[in-house]
């Protein structure tokens, strides 16, 4: 089996099978479909509803549409961690290696990866922000003595941290 982008270990058969099915779906199902996948990926609200509005306007491709939906969620996911400065490349080269024709390859990777800017802004907004830290100080010691006899001789470490709360990071 050829090398792959977006993964190190050979993919998995149901990831495989999915692909190779979306070949025997016609173009005009693949192109919301990716919209679909889309809004999976930016992890939009409505997805579901995208997704339902999708298999009602395509009853013969609503048992294909969530296995499908899984595989390419997968894929794109980790082809996006993996992915350096030709991602589009890389993801249209491992389509066609997973059994995907060129047209279908090509349309699924430009319309997914030309709106995943937006999809990585959501995902970005989305995303804690961590305080700034102002200032830290911190203790070391023994006890010596107390109330309780079994506590006495052990260590202890007291950490003071100050965060500003207010902080806002540019995005």
């Amino acid at each position: 089996m050829s090398s792959f982008h977006f993964t190190s270990s050979p993919p998995s058969a149901q990831l495989v099978r999915d692909v190779q099915s979306l070949s025997s779906w016609p173009l005009e199902a693949l192109q919301p479909f990716s919209g679909v996948l889309l809004a999976f990926l930016s992890q939009n609200p409505a997805q579901e509803s995208v997704l339902k509005q999708f298999v009602e306007s395509h009853p013969q491709l609503a048992e294909q549409a969530r296995p499908c939906l899984t595989s390419l969620l997968t894929f794109f996911s980790a082809s996006i961690k993996r992915g350096g400065s030709n991602t589009s490349a890389h993801v249209r080269a491992d389509l066609a290696a997973l059994g995907l024709d060129a047209e279908r390859a090509e349309l699924l990777s430009s319309q997914c990866l030309s709106s995943l800017s937006e999809a990585v802004e959501v995902a970005l907004s989305k995303t804690l922000q961590a305080a700034q830290l102002e200032d830290i100080a911190w203790k070391f010691g023994v006890s010596a003595g107390g109330s309780e006899v079994d506590k006495m001789g052990s260590c202890f470490l007291q950490l003071q941290m100050n965060i500003d709360p207010g902080n806002e990071i540019e995005v």
